[in-house]
């Protein structure tokens, strides 16, 4: 049995790295664990964007922003890497044109920068956009992540910089409150015990709190997405997102048009299954292009199969936005995360003492802020 702690993290992806860290600020003695040797599920299988301009005004968008602000703070230190700033929003059409239109003059009153751009000041600044675009819509503060590097360089500057002890390749498969304090068993029969802890597991939730994540409506979201090969992308000032994302984006609500757009009819491939585009350009001149979506209970969310057909499609839709690129595949993947009933985020408190925090689709915007305040209201309990 290990020593008694004052935090048990379980899962060292965004969340939980996160939630390490802040904890470990405020002088709390923290236990890291992660069933593999580094994060290796959704944490690195993603686009590695935070992007505020995509969030619903309020309290989703200032933690948005405030994960930017430690994101950069951290790549200032060295610590992880920034890999870009900004996203362009790109119409192809007369109604996604009339819907960034508005956000441009809606956006910087409710915090979010960003700048109109016609088709002549696109062709001057990005010349490698297709003719198809019309318009684009520039949030210069989001920024790119390099996501597949994150925990591997930000959790040894923690083990190093604060009271923090990593423990890779440690599965919890239960965890219990009983007099002594928190005590979560390992796969290899051991136990530990902590003050608190907070399980940042993702959609393993489901194996340590079964009961807790059917009752809370929890779905499955997969997605799939692809990488160009390294050094034969154009180089983007930025990243870049299809109109599509105009319509799935909660920050677009505010305009008025907006309504209009989401009733026009899609592509009914595009539509069933939930694809929009982004393109993140990588520091190796490599594409990261994606994304679909697919929901649990349906078939298609509940393998690990790739199918030709969504890549092909995300791919097409990339190709009108680049046309001239060389988008070739050299690797594909899919993800997971939990979707919730209502809202970005899900807490809830199990037992005294034990938080579950988990985010859905925008873990890399959300986490980094998100977490502070969890992580010092469940200390403080």
């Amino acid at each position: 049995m290990t020593a008694p702690i004052d935090l048990l993290v379980v899962g060292a992806g965004v969340v939980g790295v996160f939630s390490a860290l802040h904890a470990a600020r405020s002088g709390a003695s923290v236990l890291l664990v992660e069933r593999d040797d580094w994060p290796r599920s959704a944490s690195v299988r993603n686009f590695g964007m935070a992007i505020p301009s995509g969030m619903e005004p309020g309290p989703t968008l200032r933690h948005a922003e405030a994960s930017v602000a430690i994101y950069q703070s951290l790549a200032e230190a060295g610590v992880v890497r920034v890999t870009g700033r900004g996203t362009i929003y790109c119409a192809t059409t007369p109604l996604e044109a009339q819907v960034l239109a508005e956000m441009a003059t809606l956006g910087p009153r409710l915090g979010l920068r960003c700048t109109l751009l016609d088709r002549d000041l696109l062709r001057h600044a990005h010349p490698d956009l297709g003719e198809a675009v019309i318009a684009g819509l520039h949030f210069p503060d989001d920024a790119q992540v390099d996501q597949r590097t994150l925990g591997r360089t930000l959790i040894p500057w923690m083990v190093e910089t604060f009271s923090i002890t990593y423990r890779p390749q440690t599965t919890i498969v239960g965890i219990t409150r009983d007099a002594d304090g928190i005590r979560a068993r390992t796969a290899a029969g051991d136990d530990i015990t902590a003050a608190r802890a907070v399980v940042c597991a993702g959609p393993e939730i489901r194996v340590l709190f079964p009961d807790v994540f059917a009752d809370a409506g929890v779905r499955l979201c997969k997605l799939q997405m692809v990488r160009t090969a390294p050094g034969t992308a154009p180089a983007l000032p930025s990243a870049i997102a299809s109109g599509w994302s105009l319509r799935r984006y909660g920050s677009f609500g505010v305009a008025p048009s907006r309504a209009a757009l989401v009733q026009q009819p899609m592509p009914e491939f595009l539509r069933e299954h939930g694809i929009h585009v982004l393109i993140k350009p990588e520091a190796d001149g490599s594409l990261t292009i994606g994304d679909s979506h697919a929901y649990a209970p349906g078939e298609g969310a509940q393998h690990d199969l790739l199918d030709a057909a969504v890549e092909d499609a995300i791919v097409a839709e990339a190709k009108v936005l680049l046309p001239d690129a060389d988008l070739r595949v050299a690797e594909r993947w899919i993800g997971r995360y939990p979707v919730f009933p209502e809202g970005e985020w899900w807490i809830t408190h199990p037992a005294p003492g034990i938080a579950i925090v988990a985010t859905g689709g925008a873990w890399m915007t959300l986490s980094p802020s998100l977490t502070r305040g969890i992580v010092s209201d469940l200390l403080d309990s």
